[in-house]
């Protein structure tokens, strides 16, 4: 398929998706190394292209065979989506002068069949319903979390940085 082969420039940025039905682990290529928050809430496009993928069924804890074509994520059917800590580079953290002073708070919530624990870091003390209710994003950056499956014990947690 032309255009289909993993782009020669700009940054990989290895990510997990989480859709109802299956984990997606594989790269995205970025222009500039942006934060993944900013990247999908401020995308135009519907799809994602997943390079290198690596796929798992949540019904079965199968793994599928890989492709050597991307496969497109639409971003729509996205619940989850982090940074890979297994693939990635460590990349530089931005000076403490770039920073605004915020406090982490405890967020639990269900996103589609997973469980999701994790730290948000707020700006003002508003309330934590009206703060994501009005942040007018669709992907909440998470900090510290867990994944989890309710009902599967057998599926190990997932810790993201």
């Amino acid at each position: 398929m032309p255009g289909s082969a993993a782009p020669t420039t700009g940054h990989a940025l290895h990510v997990v998706v989480y859709t109802a039905h299956r984990i997606l682990r594989g790269a995205l290529y970025q222009r500039s190394p942006i934060r993944l928050s900013d990247q999908v809430n401020l995308l135009d496009e519907d799809f994602m292209a997943l390079y290198q993928e690596q796929a798992t069924d949540l019904a079965s804890d199968e793994a599928e065979a890989p492709s050597r074509e991307p496969w497109y994520v639409a971003r729509g059917e996205i619940l989850i989506i982090h940074e890979d800590a297994a693939g990635q580079e460590q990349a530089g953290s931005r000076g403490a002068g770039d920073r605004v002073q915020k406090r982490p708070v405890a967020v639990r919530c269900y996103v589609g069949p997973f469980r999701v624990e994790g730290q948000y870091y707020m700006v003002d003390l508003a309330n934590m319903v009206t703060t994501l209710n009005t942040c007018g994003v669709a992907f909440v950056p998470l900090t510290s979390a867990t994944i989890t499956v309710p009902g599967r014990p057998g599926r190990v947690p997932i810790q993201t940085p």
